[in-house]
């Protein structure tokens, strides 16, 4: 059978996705090289166009220059010759030395060489006169010897024989091949066979069955690639950089089932231009699939191909009794037809009731070889036929049927059914091709609106990151909403829109949402109401106005509540605990957060508890503020539970607030390895989809890590992105988050112009009145640091203090970052003691907290502390402490590069303890005191008065009450009886 669809040309493709066959191979090699015991035989299989002639490229280059490598190949026209391929392969390598030296020395003896007519004329061999006997014994006894011919060759380098398309084979060669294998297997050779897995005849399935039952060969099977190696081999073989849709993707993958020449022939068959299209219209099939399905249809019977028929519009997978529901044929008569199909190899049984196509290639010739009036007829036929079967449990597939049939009233109760089907279990990229559906329908029901179906197919654009075909959608909407004077649905579609510039521009999104709720307003319809008082509610937490922002949710949820509606009280009551929070009143945030998850309770909406869970990354932005840390948890198990639920889904656009949420929470607690990993690939979505906030968030974010693994460049310059990108988005939350990075990065670099600078745009973002909130507050720490830096300890002090008189801290809890500066400000000044009892204050609460970059800066800080008090041992176990943490957090860093480089910054930037001079070393033992005081003290404690010590010492008494009262301040005692014990416990009172 001359099959092209059987026949396709080798293509120089990449090994994308075969990492663990080409270690295989290597493993292989080594085995033979080293002389170890393992099968000799290889058998590599797999549909056409999978990649075997490739790997067996690779196997070949892998040896090539040490081994001696004989190639052959079975040929769909020679499979009546025998020994075709044998033949081929020393024909092919007849002119090598060793071939002729071996063959030359074989001469007549070898009965063997008789079997292969031709190779006279190429070999330098002597014409045998002993006559060649058909008996099963000579055959066997010539078989060996033809096995030890090849043996032979192995005799000066390791031998590689292939022999590609083993389906193709005689049935002569296919008995060899076992007497092959087992001559091979003591020897340092490799025999290679290729076969397709789904085309094995009678005498190659005995053939293998042999080899296994005998453990003489060891199989690789290629499966088809994934999804995201189609990807790969787009990128990396096809068009490198070419940016590729998650839609084109998709349908390409279906439609090629990962065969990697399919994917080729398809892709190419495109302009590459279409690829980054966020919709994807029919792909081309190419000529030889449709030739080869074409040839095998043409020998079915007519029943059978009008079968073939029917399963080509039902799909990919079709069922039995769906078959036989629609065509009525009995059970048996069905089967045989099926039968003929999976001889024909058009269709495989998956189960006793499933069956499939071979290749989705295959089903999408067939069905496009179909008349339009003759898919519009059949599928009427399906769908009218399921209906009653299967009823609203399958509305996709009845959607399906009754589009192609153009019964449009019918397409669009079903469709609309798919879609809350699909949008209960958060199937986004479904719920989109349903939504697509129910508006193709709609253009043929010109009277129906179609406001709520446009904007809600904008919002599953906007979840998968098309932002242009979201706007798109929503001016639609808008426009027919207006057109059909409808203000409910117009008012919904001015909602959208201003959703959907939140992620680009805060400017435009308050534009929509003044419109918005002045519309509203105007209806008076208290749903359309509440739901625009709550966005521009957010509207206003983003432009930093928490109060304002409070008012609207407030109003909001007395609608609801006397709407009686709980989803939307659960919702405002989110957004309330939000506001709560920014306002600076975490335990009445608190609270309406758990209100709102009970609501989601009673909702049965899990993604809304689960998010409200993932709220607790506030805590963050808390961080100046009394944590109640038992109410609020880390947040990485609900981001990590978050984020898979949206890599489950394939949502990337929606993975960047995730992947930002674990970093921060990482880097906080000082886990820095992972927490760069996040941000990398958060960074990367954000500018991949232009979502500008969460990009900014992640830039300032990744400025933080760098700051904390002590590269201040590399802060600047990241946070200077994070303000390009804050700027953009024109959010003064934003901004500010961004700033609070920035202005320290810039601290730490010495770049105080510039930190000033942007201290003040920080401080009146828009040049209004400023309300209290958390990140007005952030921005002032960052000030009362930047002070420090420039030292001047006396104005952070006030700042700081401030800070703390106006924290919401109702039970004086130790806020560790306001008590870290003010201690920091309060050594500046030389209170060291104050300042000493301070750090200890923050570091314990630090610790408690976890967050051990805090705790090492004030390790530091102690350790600083108390060389300038002289107190060498306190500075060297916060220097022991501050050491031990820095191993701690350099451990999760994966990069050595990274590691290191943090390691030695981190480690020079620790005060070094003075080295002491003998008498110091003395003075220090007893608490600094000079040789003088050491005198006084000692007569102190045998009771004398000032007067006798004066007397004694031959100094004046005044001067004797200078030394009493330095070494009561040295040794921090209040009375001439606590020196008189201190001196006999030094042993000095003699």
């Amino acid at each position: 059978m001359n099959d092209p669809h059987f026949q396709l040309p080798v293509q120089p493709l990449p090994l994308i996705g075969r990492a663990t066959q080409l270690a295989a191979l290597d493993r292989m090699i080594a085995g033979i090289e080293g002389g170890h015991p393992l099968p000799h035989t290889l058998l590599i299989s797999g549909e056409a166009g999978i990649g075997k002639s490739r790997l067996l490229t690779a196997l070949r280059e892998r040896v090539s220059a040490r081994w001696m490598v004989l190639d052959g190949a079975c040929f769909e026209p020679y499979q009546a010759e025998p020994y075709a391929p044998i033949v081929d392969l020393l024909s092919r390598h007849a002119a090598a030395p060793i071939v002729q030296r071996v063959t030359a020395a074989l001469g007549s003896t070898s009965g063997a060489l008789g079997l292969l007519p031709g190779l006279a004329q190429l070999l330098p061999l002597r014409a045998t006169d002993a006559p060649l006997l058909d008996t099963a014994q000579n055959q066997r006894h010539i078989l060996k010897e033809l096995a030890d011919l090849f043996a032979r060759f192995a005799t000066d380098s390791p031998l590689l024989i292939t022999i590609e398309d083993l389906h193709w084979s005689d049935a002569a060669t296919l008995t060899f091949l076992p007497i092959l294998a087992h001559t091979l297997a003591g020897l340092p050779a490799l025999l290679v066979v290729t076969y397709r897995s789904d085309e094995p005849t009678p005498a190659l399935a005995s053939m293998l069955a042999e080899l296994d039952r005998r453990r003489l060969a060891t199989e690789i099977a290629l499966p088809r690639l994934s999804r995201s190696e189609v990807e790969a081999l787009l990128q990396h073989a096809l068009a490198p950089q070419q940016p590729i849709s998650a839609p084109f993707l998709k349908s390409l993958h279906e439609l090629t089932d990962g065969n990697p020449f399919f994917v080729e022939e398809v892709a190419l068959a495109l302009p590459v231009a279409s690829w980054a299209a966020s919709t994807t219209n029919q792909l081309p099939i190419p000529r030889s699939v449709q030739e080869a399905v074409s040839r095998r249809s043409q020998r079915l019977s007519p029943a059978a191909r009008e079968l073939l028929t029917l399963a080509a519009a039902l799909g990919r997978h079709f069922d039995f009794a769906i078959l036989q529901q629609v065509t009525g044929r009995d059970e048996d008569v069905l089967l045989e037809q099926i039968k003929e199909l999976i001889a024909a190899r058009l269709i495989v049984e998956q189960s006793d009731d499933q069956f499939a196509f071979h290749h989705a290639l295959a089903r999408a010739a067939i069905y496009s070889s179909l008349l339009a009036r003759e898919r519009r007829t059949l599928h009427r036929r399906l769908g009218e036929a399921l209906e009653p079967l299967l009823g609203a449990a399958h509305a996709a597939d009845l959607t399906h049927h009754f589009l192609l049939a153009g019964l449009w009233e019918r397409a669009l109760h079903y469709a609309e059914i798919a879609i809350e089907q699909a949008g209960r279990i958060y199937a986004i990229r479904e719920m989109l091709v349903h939504q697509n559906a129910a508006l193709e329908a709609l253009i043929h029901l010109p009277d129906r609106p179609r406001t709520a179906l446009l904007v809600a197919r904008a919002a599953a654009h906007a979840m998968l990151g098309y932002f242009d075909a979201a706007q798109a959608d929503l001016d639609a909407a808008l426009a027919d909403a207006q057109a059909r004077d409808r203000p409910a649905d117009e008012g919904r579609a001015l909602i959208g829109l201003g959703e959907l510039w939140t992620t680009r521009d805060y400017r435009r999104a308050g534009e929509y949402f003044a419109r918005t709720l002045q519309h509203a307003r105007q209806m008076e319809e208290p749903a359309l109401l509440a739901r625009s008082l709550n966005q521009v509610g957010i509207w206003h937490m983003n432009q930093d106005r928490p109060h304002t922002a409070y008012a609207m949710h407030a109003e909001a949820l007395a609608i609801y509540e006397q709407l009686g509606d709980l989803g939307g009280q659960a919702e405002t009551h989110e957004r309330l605990g939000v506001t709560h929070l920014f306002m600076g009143d975490a335990g009445a945030g608190i609270r309406s957060l758990a209100q709102a998850a009970e609501q989601y309770g009673l909702l049965n909406n899990p993604i809304g508890q689960i998010r409200i869970a993932g709220m607790s990354h506030l805590r963050l932005y808390a961080a100046n503020e009394a944590l109640d840390i038992d109410a609020i948890a880390p947040p990485d198990q609900q981001a990590m539970l978050l984020l898979k639920m949206v890599q489950d889904r394939g949502l990337r656009a929606q993975e960047g607030p995730y992947l930002q949420v674990l970093a921060s929470h990482l880097i906080w607690i000082g886990t820095y390895g992972p927490a760069l990993a996040y941000l990398r690939e958060s960074i990367a979505i954000g500018q991949e989809f232009g979502h500008y906030e969460w990009l900014s968030y992640a830039l300032a974010w990744q400025s933080a890590l760098c700051l904390a693994l002590g590269d201040v460049a590399e802060a600047v310059r990241w946070g200077q992105r994070g303000m390009e990108s804050a700027y953009t988005i024109a959010s003064p939350f934003v901004l500010r988050e961004v700033a609070y990075h920035l202005i320290r990065a810039y601290t730490a670099a010495g770049a105080f112009p510039d930190a000033h600078a942007l201290l003040s745009t920080a401080m009146l973002p828009t040049g209004e009145q400023n309300e209290p909130s958390l990140m007005l507050r952030r921005i002032r720490l960052a000030g009362a640091e930047l002070a420090l830096a420039e030292s001047a300890p006396e104005r952070a002090l006030a700042e700081v203090d401030d800070l703390i008189a106006t924290a919401a801290n109702p039970h004086g809890k130790v806020i560790p970052v306001l008590w870290c500066v003010r201690g920091e400000a309060l050594a500046a000044l030389n209170q060291r003691e104050q300042a000493s009892a301070v750090l200890e204050d923050a570091l314990a609460t630090a610790s408690i907290e976890g967050r051990r970059p805090l705790a090492l800066r004030v390790l530091t800080d102690l350790a600083r502390l108390a060389i300038a008090q002289r107190r060498r041992d306190a500075a060297t176990a916060a220097l022991d402490d501050a050491r031990l943490l820095i191993d701690e957090l350099a451990a999760s860093i994966a990069e050595p590069a990274v590691r290191a480089s943090f390691r030695q910054r981190a480690y020079a930037a620790l005060p070094t303890i003075p080295v002491v001079t003998p008498r110091q070393a003395v003075k220090q033992v007893f608490g600094g005191l000079t040789d003088r005081e050491l005198d006084v003290a000692r007569l102190i404690a045998r009771g004398y008065t000032n007067r006798q010590i004066a007397e004694a010492l031959v100094l004046s008494e005044r001067t004797v009450g200078a030394h009493v009262g330095s070494i009561l301040s040295k040794l921090s005692f209040s009375s001439r009886l606590q020196v008189a014990r201190w001196a006999v416990e030094k042993g000095i009172a003699r």
